[in-house]
């Protein structure tokens, strides 16, 4: 159902739903393509509704504070469970339901870099920094340290007073209306920070993970596409050559069997090329 005025009714068909925003029509028309028919059969087969917000839910805020102000809005109330999905999102075929062994009292999420191994971490930052880290180091935990200390780097930079060294990777959330409302109002509320860098995610993260609200999720619900290019294919970041398909579709059907939720930040750009590719592949169960 696409929510083109945020007051609108809603009659649920189940008790959870999905939901999404596309503010922008080029951000719809990527949703319409690949991930629509992707979420469409996870939904019919988990007893999900489906509702695409199209409409500020306040004009009066930031782009990043709306997806705060969606269990502030009537119709959520009416749901047990929802699901943030952000848009740039495929689901594979036959992925398991993301509710089931969240309690409902708790926020289910996943750890952002948790997909990644020691090793990888060591490349990601290595070519994220664009610097030499550890080279003499055999110790998975020195790797680790740094890895923890860039993640703390990132609240320290926003202004944010806190000795977290993780966070959480806000593009898909499991919420209970019932328990999770204030928390989203207190998140957009937040005055405690000098820089906005990461938008929603690093005040979510503080208020989750701090709060003790944490269902830690599979890290395939919500696996990052841009760390997978980082690490093994960092020609994919290179625009000023041609990119080569050959290598993109097999990269991301391969990651896609990988994932339940394959996530495209950073690189939704893909999405305007994938539509008639991933599709009859995404439509098979594994």
């Amino acid at each position: 159902m696409m929510l083109s005025d945020p007051k609108s009714d809603v009659h649920p068909e189940h008790r959870s739903a999905i939901v999404t925003m596309v503010l922008d029509e080029r951000y719809l028309r990527n949703w319409m393509g690949a991930p629509r028919s992707t979420w469409l059969p996870y939904a019919d087969q988990h007893g999900f509704d489906i509702l695409v917000i199209t409409k500020h839910l306040d004009e009066s805020l930031e782009i990043w504070k709306q997806k705060c102000l969606v269990l502030s809005q009537p119709w959520s109330t009416r749901y047990e469970r929802i699901v943030w999905i952000d848009s740039d999102i495929l689901i594979r075929a036959g992925a398991p339901n993301i509710l089931d062994g969240v309690p409902l009292e708790k926020v289910g999420a996943v750890i952002s870099g948790s997909q990644l191994s020691t090793s990888d971490r060591h490349i990601f930052l290595e070519r994220t920094f664009n610097r030499q880290f550890l080279p003499r180091s055999t110790d998975p935990e020195e790797v680790e340290r740094v890895f923890s200390a860039s993640q703390r780097y990132l609240y320290h930079a926003e202004g944010i007073k806190t000795d977290l060294d993780r966070s959480i990777q806000a593009g898909v959330l499991v919420f209970s209306p019932a328990h999770h409302r204030s928390l989203l109002e207190e998140s957009y509320q937040f005055s405690g920070r000098e820089n906005i860098l990461l938008y929603e995610q690093s005040i979510l993260s503080l208020l989750i993970i701090q709060g003790g609200l944490l269902h830690e999720l599979s890290t395939r619900f919500n696996w990052q596409l841009y760390l997978v290019c980082v690490v093994h294919e960092p020609s994919m970041f290179d625009r000023s050559k041609p990119t080569n398909w050959n290598i993109a579709i097999n990269l991301i059907l391969t990651q896609l069997q990988n994932s339940y939720f394959l996530h495209f930040t950073g690189m939704n750009w893909l999405l305007d090329e994938i539509k008639g590719i991933v599709i009859p592949v995404a439509d098979k169960k594994l």
